[in-house]
């Protein structure tokens, strides 16, 4: 007699086979289970691999907006969000009713007046301390600085205030002239175009260099009359007024640092009217 005749009339147990069973499902069961977690781990990886390109596609494209999402991330992570912030996230994303952004704009209003009043209460804007390269202290230039338009109305003043376009409350470095599209900006001072172009927030932009360590800088431009290394002088049209970037209307947005620090340009406007 062979040892197959031997298997077939001595088969397994019945606990034999109860054990054989069990040890195929367990690793049946085993392999699946691997096989999931491979799978998820696989996906992640593809997932977090898509996000750094778009996160450095966003960085080399534009760098504005990679830097507003950046702070806008760091400025969550900072804090606890509440149930009824969640909410309000929700709202906007899926559509805010013309009431409820009226209300949310009001809203708003009155957050920024308080604050504006909490400062007037410690002893006014001066006091109130200003972001970093920046100041309200008052300046003054030899030479009288002439106006970038002819024609404008103030709509946004040099310090804190919130932000039309993220809603968020921090500091204007600038000053926001109305004025129709297409009037002609002028150049303050004589000096050097040492930047032009466009990004998402300032638009398109002229930023003129002068000989006593001043720059200028004139945003949400419509056309750019000058060019780099141009050398331009005061009262020469150097751009149109327009509502590229992130704004809400036609006007300049108009910068003025000393020494690589903002200062509110209303003196040296002022000063020039006298």
């Amino acid at each position: 007699m062979n040892e197959n005749e031997n298997a077939v009339r001595n088969p397994l147990s019945f606990e034999e086979r109860e054990n054989r069973r069990s040890e195929l499902y367990a690793n049946g069961k085993k392999n699946v289970r691997n096989e999931f977690l491979f799978k998820t781990v696989t996906v992640q990886l593809i997932i977090s691999a898509l996000v750094l390109a778009a996160l450095f596609l966003m960085r080399s494209v534009s760098p504005d907006t990679f830097d507003y999402f950046k702070a806008k991330y760091n400025s969550l992570m900072k804090r606890d969000i509440t149930f009824e912030e969640i909410q309000s996230a929700v709202k906007s994303v899926s559509g805010l009713t013309s009431d409820e952004k009226k209300d949310e704009t009001k809203s708003s209003s009155s957050k920024a007046e308080e604050k504006t009043e909490e400062a007037e209460a410690s002893g006014g804007e001066d006091i109130l301390k200003a972001q970093e390269n920046a100041t309200f202290s008052p300046v003054f230039i030899s030479e009288k600085m002439i106006s970038p338009l002819e024609e404008y109305v103030i709509t946004s003043r040099f310090g804190y205030r919130t932000n039309p376009i993220s809603g968020e409350y921090g500091f204007h470095t600038g000053l926001d002239m109305a004025a129709d599209e297409g009037t002609e900006i002028y150049a303050v001072y004589d000096g050097i175009v040492i930047e032009t172009g466009f990004t998402d927030i300032r638009g398109n932009y002229v930023i003129i260099e002068h000989s006593d360590s001043t720059e200028t800088g004139y945003y949400h431009c419509e056309k750019i009359l000058c060019q780099t290394d141009e050398n331009v002088r005061k009262g020469q049209a150097i751009a149109t007024v327009g509502s590229t970037g992130w704004s809400t209307g036609p006007h300049l947005h108009f910068e003025i640092k000393i020494n690589g620090v903002n200062c509110n340009p209303e003196y040296l406007l002022d000063e020039n009217k006298n």
